[in-house]
């Protein structure tokens, strides 16, 4: 769904500060090129929500960055909250 314009994704968050547990949910940020344009949230939201937490499987959290928001790093950062 996000295609050839990921550059990077990394687990983040318990998983990789040594503090998993049975009942944590998977923290993984996604890098990209481009915007994900609304159309293109909206049908990966629907896709992780049909996998996320069901048959056993861990909930997962997924935060998409623009490379150009977070490179280099400002702070406050961007954000695309609500339109």
């Amino acid at each position: 769904m996000l295609g050839g314009g990921v550059l990077g994704a990394y687990r983040h968050g318990s998983a990789t500060l040594g503090g998993l547990r049975p009942d944590s949910d998977l923290d993984v940020l996604v890098v990209v090129r481009d915007r994900v344009g609304d159309r293109q949230r909206r049908k990966l939201t629907r896709e992780l929500l049909r996998v996320s937490g069901r048959d056993g499987r861990r909930h997962v959290e997924l935060a998409v960055v623009v490379q150009a928001d977070v490179r280099p790093w400002r702070y406050p950062p961007r954000g695309t909250g609500p339109r």
